[in-house]
């Protein structure tokens, strides 16, 4: 097991680059004496030296020193990969997302939707069913139904609906729609979009405005 640390290392790396542990511990916001001890500490750890001390002339870099600066490097830049890579498996969207859509609407808007949803989101799977109003609504109350996408036209008591956005057409009605954003909620353990039934837990019913085809 490795006896040094990430930061002894980003220490080296910055008095290498400062030629001087004053000016290393200047840029790290450091003390001198802190930074000279985990210096020292790396030195032990790794068994070489590698740095030369100069008394009011910095440091020089040993041929050790020259080599493990070039790893060091490596490393730090591969742990910074590893964080970042981490934190995109924690907030990406990916996996399955089950998704509800009304009979009559869904060639209009499905279509786009799954276009759409593989080109952002490239790890999400959108599962969709075509329902009834009612058998989507259900679906969605019982939670068979992730998400849920229909006409504002005969709206469930249970549920409230939220307008997300509304196209010009003169035979245009309201429509009520579920939204990727809830799957973004889930994805990080908030709560989604409106929905409620009286006494019941918060269901996820984002809206939409759609016209009917003209």
């Amino acid at each position: 097991m490795a006896q040094y640390t990430l930061r002894q290392l980003e220490y080296f790396v910055a008095v290498a680059e400062a030629g001087s542990v004053t000016g290393a511990a200047s840029r790290v916001h450091l003390s001198q004496s802190a930074m000279s001890t985990a210096l020292a500490d790396l030195e032990r750890a790794l068994d070489v030296q590698l740095l030369v001390r100069h008394h009011a002339r910095g440091v020089t870099l040993t041929p050790a020193g020259e080599q493990l600066l070039v790893a060091s490097r490596r490393l730090l830049t591969q742990a910074a990969d590893l964080q970042a890579e981490a934190q995109d498996l924690g907030s990406a969207l990916t996996g399955p997302l089950i998704l509800g859509c009304f009979g009559v609407l869904a060639p209009y808007v499905l279509p786009e939707l799954l276009a759409t949803s593989a080109q952002r989101y490239p790890g999400l799977r959108l599962e969709t069913f075509e329902e009834d109003l009612d058998d989507l609504a259900d679906g969605v109350l019982s939670g068979r139904f992730e998400l849920g996408l229909s006409y504002n036209l005969a709206q469930d008591p249970r549920l409230t609906s939220s307008l997300a956005s509304r196209w010009p057409c003169s035979t245009s009605r309201r429509a009520a729609t579920t939204s990727a954003a809830c799957s973004s909620a889930r994805a990080s353990a908030r709560p989604c979009a409106t929905g409620r039934a009286a006494s019941r837990p918060a269901v996820p019913w984002w809206g939409a405005a759609w016209p009917i085809p003209c």
